[in-house]
């Protein structure tokens, strides 16, 4: 029997025999079976984890990446059949692949014919809230910002002005983006403010 399977029946028996810890951690086993629809194990997992979310907000843990909690949210949703919306996007999570004019990429709202897949721009200046999340401006006007899940920190202290920052910005998973600074390893998940 496949382990994912195996996994989900154990949580249900437990659900159905009223286990001794109700309310959260109930809600939290009847939501992680839903996460068994995702054949690819690393799918599986983030589903999983972001299931778990209301459980790191009760004990007062960072919340779970966006790409975990957005799994769990697809999942949920693929099971009661309701479309799934990103937080920033007013089309369903299958269907933000779709292209943006680069005036328009990353925000809600795609009107224009001429499409792109990726930005690239110069920084022209950054700066890091109290948690060490970081917000971006472009040489093209756009403004981008570290989402607040994001597990990579920036480590960056010279000046757009001393040093080049060459951006790439391009789509991730379920609607999401990701920044990426030539030269530099590792990247960001970033949402656009402008």
């Amino acid at each position: 029997m496949n382990f994912r399977w195996l996994l989900a029946l154990v949580m249900l028996i437990f659900v159905a025999a009223g286990s001794a810890h109700a309310g959260v951690r109930d809600d939290i086993l009847a939501g992680a079976a839903r996460c068994s629809q995702f054949a690819d194990d690393r799918q599986w997992l983030d589903c999983y984890y972001g299931a778990a979310q209301s459980m790191r907000s009760r004990l007062g843990l960072p919340p779970a990446p966006g790409v975990q909690t957005q799994l769990f949210a697809h999942a949920q949703s693929a099971q009661i059949g309701v479309p799934t919306t990103s937080e920033n996007s007013a089309q369903p999570i299958e269907g933000n692949r779709s292209r943006a004019p680069a005036d328009q990429f990353g925000l809600a709202q795609q009107t224009h014919a001429e499409t792109v897949d990726h930005v690239e721009s110069r920084m022209v200046a950054f700066d890091f809230d109290k948690d060490g999340f970081f917000t971006v401006k472009l040489s093209n006007g756009q403004i981008w910002r570290q989402l607040p899940g994001d597990t990579s920190q920036a480590h960056w202290r010279k000046s757009p002005n001393d040093f080049v920052y060459d951006v790439s910005i391009t789509h991730g998973m379920f609607g999401s983006f990701n920044l990426h600074v030539a030269g530099l390893a590792g990247g960001f998940k970033v949402e656009r403010v402008k």
